[in-house]
């Protein structure tokens, strides 16, 4: 019987055993660990002997095996850490190995199932994994993923796209500034905004396909806009059309008509509400600025249902539609400059004029010129809860925008 080993992951065992241990750990060493967890595993034949097994190594770079006989890849997950045997990073542990190996299983045709590291199988405990760990095993199966018997957890698939949105607005609200993804969804399309590079990627390549599972059953459109400050790579785009994602510009509606070869976008700028445009926009540009925003909450409170943020203009659609430069007016309509995100109580208060944004202390402010009352001023700044640190410097475009709310909401 042959069991292929990727090189990849005999070089990870080993870096992990010097720099933990100290120590130098031969190829032998870790056969056999994997040859006592498929043991457990019921992949191997009890009966089988370890003398027996032709160890083939291979130099494809997934962290796993394939068992040519059962055409079948397995996918160990990252070594726990040895002095607690928690994983050592929530990213690290499961999602971020997993593409390369589900790569390698689909150029072999062959299953896939994961264990757990052969260097863990007696010292795995379910219960220490972290909430964002326990989603990505719960998508995993939900998209029929088999996980072995050294792998069991209690988790049971996502049985609706609420169910699995709950989870997602349970794990950002513990961890405020994971501005990776965001996923907004009504009637007739979802719309998934979302980070593809560095350690960024598996995990918005795990929420496009289970959101091309939910959009599936429920007969929705699926958009994507890319907030990372990358562009899009080949295979990037490629992963997106096959589970059927329309992918959305910073400048409009891009639409792929070549893939082969190269990307090919046909760019169309309308001045018009183009909302899925403008939240990428918006995100594109809070999401990577060095001081980073909660952006799940609304710009001045701590309204938390990020599904019902509204989003603002700060240079109204209706007076740019006046403006004669009609490249400009394009521009800042869909432009993240122009824009803010609000519960509709704030959208309310900023359109009126009631608040605005303070160019010098860089914060939201009551507007005094308004003639209200002082317990009404004071009532609409005690719900001005959030004091954001926006950029050390503002853009002259986000700077114009400002100063034309400022105006129109102080002309009368």
């Amino acid at each position: 019987m042959t069991i292929s080993v990727s090189q990849s992951f005999i070089n990870v065992t080993k870096t992990h055993f010097k720099n933990e241990y100290r120590r130098e750990i031969n190829n032998d060493e870790i056969f056999h660990k994997i040859f006592e967890l498929l043991i457990f595993d019921q992949k191997i034949d009890n009966q089988i002997l370890y003398a027996n097994i032709n160890w083939k190594i291979i130099d494809d770079k997934f962290q796993g095996v394939y068992i040519p006989k059962d055409n079948e890849v397995i996918y160990f997950t990252q070594i726990l850490n040895p002095i607690n045997n928690v994983p050592k990073s929530r990213n690290t542990f499961l999602a971020q190995n997993y593409y390369p190996c589900k790569n390698f299983a689909l150029s072999k045709n062959a299953n896939l199932s994961i264990s757990i590291n052969p260097f863990n199988l007696r010292d795995f405990n379910p219960e220490v994994l972290a909430n964002t760990i326990l989603k990505d095993i719960k998508v995993l199966k939900t998209l029929n993923v088999i996980f072995n018997l050294s792998f069991q957890t209690n988790d049971n698939i996502y049985s609706t796209l609420e169910n699995y949105l709950n989870d997602i607005r349970e794990i950002k609200q513990r961890n405020k500034h994971n501005n990776s993804t965001f996923v907004l969804y009504d009637e007739d399309e979802i719309t998934l905004y979302g980070k593809v590079d560095g350690a960024n990627k598996s995990t918005t390549f795990l929420t496009m396909e289970i959101l091309n599972y939910f959009a599936q059953i429920m007969e929705k459109n699926l958009y994507f806009f890319n907030i990372s400050k990358n562009k899009l790579s080949n295979n990037i785009v490629e992963f997106l059309l096959k589970n059927n994602f329309r992918i959305l510009h910073s400048n409009g509606e891009y639409i792929l008509q070549n893939i082969k070869n190269k990307a090919q976008p046909i760019v169309t700028n309308r001045l018009e509400r183009n909302q899925n445009v403008f939240m990428g926009n918006i995100l594109l540009k809070y999401s990577n600025i060095e001081n980073q925003i909660d952006l799940h909450k609304c710009f001045c409170c701590d309204y938390p249902v990020y599904n019902n943020l509204i989003k603002a203009h700060i240079y109204r659609v209706a007076d740019l539609d006046k403006l004669n430069d009609k490249d400009l007016a394009r521009k800042l309509v869909i432009s993240g400059d122009n824009g803010f995100l609000f519960c509709p109580n704030h959208d309310k208060e900023f359109e009126y004029g009631l608040i605005y944004f303070d160019l010098e202390s860089k914060r939201f402010c009551v507007n005094k010129n308004k003639g209200l009352s002082g317990d009404i001023l004071d009532f609409i700044g005690k719900r001005l809860t959030r004091n954001l640190i926006f950029e050390n410097e503002f853009s002259q475009e986000f700077i114009y925008c400002v100063n034309e709310h400022i105006r129109r909401i102080n002309k009368n």
